[in-house]
């Protein structure tokens, strides 16, 4: 064997082994670049909901529109359903974060119903508020007329005790529209015409 034939032997061998590698580099490139774009446009998809669940919360929060809790609650389990998808691509390592991601969407989530129930609760409040409030007038007017027309005789006293309970009690609805505050302000408007 002539030093030309070894030179060319090596040199085709060393060739062979490049080209081996290349090809095996470019496969491994091409699936990790796949790989990426998949994560690239998950997590593109998954921050574009983010923006959309924000923009819905700020939206509802100018309008108090019910029709935007429903449509922020569809685009938190979109995100839920996305989050699940990323993370399962993740190794086994990533299960712990999927779990803290998770629980955190779940605590926003019952914030914002917290929020927007109690906002409801405002609104519900507040329509009720002038009706309550005339509905009082005119217990009370009623119960005057009745005292001056001398058809019952109510001490002065007792009118002034149960106009402030009702009071009392408007006020504390006010800061907290339980169930408990409206059955008290309930039972003392009732009890004003009893007198």
């Amino acid at each position: 064997m002539t030093f030309k034939s070894k030179l060319a032997i090596a040199f085709s061998s060393v060739l062979a082994l490049t080209i081996i590698v290349s090809v095996a580099n470019w496969w491994g490139m091409e699936t990790v670049i796949c790989k990426q774009n998949e994560i690239t446009a998950l997590t593109t998809a998954i921050e574009h909901r983010f923006r959309e669940i924000i923009d819905i919360e700020q939206h509802y929060r100018s309008t108090k529109a019910a029709d935007d809790v429903q449509l922020l609650k569809s685009r938190i389990e979109q995100l839920r359903s996305q989050l699940t998808v990323l993370l399962q691509t993740q190794e086994k390592k990533g299960e712990g974060v999927q779990q803290k991601l998770i629980a955190e969407l779940d605590r926003y989530e019952t914030s914002f119903l917290r929020y927007s129930n109690s906002s409801i609760a405002m609104q519900t409040m507040k329509s009720r508020m002038p009706r309550e409030s005339e509905r009082l007038l005119e217990r009370a007017q009623n119960l005057v007329q009745r005292t001056i027309s001398g058809e019952e005789r109510v001490p002065a006293a007792e009118i002034a005790y149960r106009v402030s309970l009702i009071l009392v009690n408007g006020n504390r609805y006010l800061l907290d529209a339980g169930p408990d505050t409206i059955a008290r302000l309930m039972s003392a408007i009732e009890a004003l015409p009893k007198l």
